[in-house]
């Protein structure tokens, strides 16, 4: 785990950040930049500390499973993070068949971009309809070398976008919607200060906090003990 070089955020700025004019975003761009020098890039090791045990982030729930299931897994990560496509393209569907859709486990994701591509990627997929967002967040993990490693990073997340049927001329406009990129950064501030998040993927796991890509031979043992507890067994 390594904190980001001045020298890497050069790469950063290009990506079509329209947000850079007016004083309102021209303090947002500020931000963002103020939270990329945080020693996050990712992890390698697995962890686990205390947090709070209620979820108020602010912007949209996006949550599978039952509201009333027993656990919940509220997971940040960032769309350029390879370990957090790892997790969602190896473990979340064996999370979501043996514990989400039989009503143990209610998963949220949350937004945590690592960098102006990440945060585009996340103003896209909030783009997308409801029904459409975690179909989506499957193809940007999935393609995410493609999008992420390119050098035109903004004409691969607009073709991806014709896929969920978010045409030229909407794509535009979600670019430049200054209110969902301010809630996405704000989402991001939530899990910094509420569960002190400086790493992805993290997941916070009944209110404590699991940092790195849970392995899909570790979720029993994991997930068993805090299902016994959260039932009352």
């Amino acid at each position: 785990m390594r904190g980001l070089p001045p020298s890497a955020l050069a790469p950063i700025l290009p990506l079509d950040m329209p947000y850079l004019v007016g004083c309102r975003r021209a303090l947002r761009h500020i931000l963002f930049l103020g939270l990329l020098v945080l020693p996050i890039y990712g992890c390698d090791t697995e962890e686990t500390s205390s947090g709070a045990a209620m979820d108020a982030a602010p912007g949209p729930v996006r949550a599978l499973g039952s509201a009333s299931a027993p656990v919940t897994i509220i997971d940040y990560s960032s769309l350029t993070c390879p370990h957090c496509a790892k997790f969602h393209i190896e473990t979340l569907p064996v999370l979501k068949a043996n514990y989400i859709d039989t009503g143990k486990v209610r998963f949220l994701f949350r937004n945590f971009p690592l960098d102006g591509v990440a945060h585009k990627a996340a103003m896209l997929a909030s783009c997308t309809s409801d029904d459409k967002y975690f179909q989506f967040l499957d193809v940007l993990f999935a393609r995410q070398r493609k999008w992420a490693g390119s050098n035109d990073p903004r004409t691969e997340l607009m073709n991806l976008g014709k896929m969920a049927g978010i045409d030229e001329k909407s794509f535009d406009a979600c670019m430049k919607n200054s209110e969902l990129a301010d809630s996405i950064l704000e989402e991001r501030l939530y899990g910094e200060k509420t569960y002190e998040i400086t790493s992805t993927p993290t997941l916070i796991i009944q209110g404590k906090k699991h940092v790195g890509a849970l392995a899909p031979e570790g979720i029993d043992a994991l997930l068993g003990p805090i299902l016994k507890e959260a039932e009352g067994s």
